[in-house]
């Protein structure tokens, strides 16, 4: 990989990436931790990591370089569906 260079993209790409795989594993922290002052640490861990994705998200969209798709008719109604059978199931 000599003289390839890294671009702006992929970084703001692994940014984002690792901000990612850092909420999901902060979230299974706190569901698992029964200290509730260290549990409270990490929510706002969290909610600092949400906060960092979501601007990192914002900036990569603004330049072109994160585009999501739009969610259609029907992807929507599929997740509709799938919400109202957790919360009948879970009654």
């Amino acid at each position: 990989m000599q003289g390839q260079m890294i671009s702006d993209k992929d970084v703001m790409q692994l940014l984002l990436d690792q901000h990612k795989y850092a909420a999901c594993s902060l979230t299974q922290f706190a569901l698992e931790c029964t200290n509730m002052s260290l549990r409270n640490e990490v929510l706002r861990a969290l909610d600092m990591t949400f906060a960092h994705q979501h601007h990192i998200f914002e900036l990569m969209r603004q330049q072109g370089w994160y585009e999501p798709a739009m969610a259609t008719p029907t992807d929507l109604a599929m997740v509709q569906n799938m919400f109202g059978q957790m919360n009948v199931t879970n009654v």
